[in-house]
């Protein structure tokens, strides 16, 4: 009996103190100025717990859902990657200074590290950004290809 109560009290403590999910990859896709007749947002997020979300918002209204679950190992190497790269890395066009159109649609993609949310890659006004030297390559790879899943 005694073990029972213990085995049950340092299975409520161990919940307690489980680390809370949080963010590890996301991109955000938004229509451009001609995004059709229902113009649509979508958002994909990779969690710490290896969920990846897909949600869209169209008219008013959110819908979501579990697209995919990651293996622990795929999380801990998502986790790997971004704790490599360094905090300061800047952000890069190589089309700098070149005609911008303001009719496309946009997109972001981040990354958290450290608590907060880094843009690695961005798209707006035809025009790509991404961390220098390619360093989030592999991330931008991972969520870009969730994101094809999603449509």
């Amino acid at each position: 009996m005694k073990f029972t109560i213990m085995a049950a009290l340092l299975l409520v403590s161990t919940a307690a103190f489980a680390a809370p999910k949080t963010v590890l990859l996301k991109t955000r896709s938004y229509p451009g100025l001609f995004g059709g007749p229902n113009p649509k947002s979508l958002e994909v997020t990779v969690m710490s717990d290896g969920k990846v979300i897909k949600s869209v918002w169209q008219q008013n209204a959110t819908t979501s859902e579990k697209i995919a679950v990651l293996s622990p190992a795929s999380v801990r190497n998502i986790i790997a990657k971004i704790d490599a790269i360094e905090k300061d890395t800047p952000l890069v066009d190589p089309n700098e200074g070149g005609p911008q159109c303001l009719d496309a649609g946009g997109k972001t993609v981040t990354m958290t590290k450290d608590g907060e949310e880094k843009e690695i890659k961005t798209w707006a006004g035809c025009h790509t950004s991404e961390l220098q030297y390619g360093v989030a390559y592999d991330l931008i790879s991972i969520i870009e290809g969730f994101e094809s899943l999603a449509h």
